[in-house]
């Protein structure tokens, strides 16, 4: 017999817990995500600090950047635009990959993704597997009945 719901899910937790947040390609894609969400939201702000007290509908339309170097439009825009500059992107991107060579995996997206959908198909079994059963218990008890007839 094979593994319950309960050990399944157990061992899939383990895993999750042993790679996921460890791999280099995650780490990666983490990076990525942040420097472009980093860049949409400097452009963003940068128009928006352009016409910052047109927005609540006086001087609509004209040109209206904050005089107060202290503006909190301002300090949107200066962190997003630290965050995607280049040569911010390449420093922190070494740091975090020198910080995370301690913690990282050697797996792959391909097999992490593979294991994952395996946990998942034994699950989906799992469950195949509990909805027939009372149907075949159900279909073993007809069969004998009929069978019973039969020998009337």
């Amino acid at each position: 017999m094979g593994r319950t719901r309960e050990e399944i899910r157990a061992a899939r937790k383990q895993f999750a817990r042993e790679h996921d947040g460890r791999m280099k390609w995650q780490i990666s894609a983490r990076l990525r995500d942040l420097f472009e969400n980093a860049r949409l939201q400097a452009d963003a702000t940068a128009v928006e600090v352009a016409f910052a007290s047109g927005i609540d509908g006086e001087g609509a339309g004209r040109l209206s950047i904050p005089s107060d170097p202290a503006h909190q439009l301002l300090d949107r825009l200066l962190r997003a635009y630290l965050l995607q500059s280049p040569g911010f992107a390449e420093w922190l991107t070494a740091k975090v990959n020198d910080a995370a060579a301690a913690v990282c995996t050697t797996m792959g997206e391909a097999e992490f993704k593979r294991t994952l959908q395996a946990f998942e198909d034994e699950l989906a079994e799992l469950d195949m597997e509990n909805r027939r059963r009372p149907l075949l218990e159900q279909r073993a008890l007809v069969d004998a009945e009929l069978q019973a007839l039969e020998k009337d």
